[in-house]
């Protein structure tokens, strides 16, 4: 999957916008950064967070040919969509998740909040969590997705 956010969004140093060093590192993959560096206590509840590969800025060009850059990151790809996308948009061929996979879903989100508030030195608070950041993939042979929380643009110390 690529997820590619606009200009407009970025962060930038100010002292030098056309340089892609000087723009800083979104706060989304910093959280991600952190997060890995938690401790997991359970690890038969470990937490489901997205794997970013790669993050870069692209140069581009703007209306008058001046460089702009585009921050776009790479990640592994999770096969089943959102919850939102699933189950929560109107689909009656879809009908609601079976029950199983709702308890799953709360186990799995809810053991990722709880290893970001206990994991590490300090809580880190997701700030944006909806069905549409609760990510799923069916790993092979598997017949339960596993659910991953995504989108940590908003998560606060």
């Amino acid at each position: 999957m690529v997820r590619k956010v606009l200009l407009s969004r970025l962060r930038r140093d100010p002292k030098r916008l056309d340089q892609p060093c000087r723009l800083k590192l979104p706060k989304e993959f910093e959280i991600l950064d952190m997060l890995k560096t938690f401790e997991v206590k359970d690890p038969d509840n470990p937490p489901f967070l997205p794997e970013c590969f790669l993050h870069e800025y692209i140069l581009g060009h703007g209306p008058a040919g001046e460089p702009r850059y585009s921050s776009v990151s790479y990640w592994k790809l999770y096969n089943g969509g959102t919850v939102y996308r699933r189950w929560v948009l109107p689909n009656e061929k879809a009908g609601p998740p079976p029950v199983g996979i709702v308890a799953r879903m709360c186990r799995q989100v809810l053991s990722t909040l709880h290893f970001m508030y206990t994991g590490g030195p300090q809580p880190i608070y997701h700030g944006d969590l909806h069905a549409d950041n609760v990510w799923m993939h069916w790993p092979l042979g598997q017949h339960l997705p596993d659910f991953y929380l995504g989108d940590f643009g908003q998560s606060k110390l």
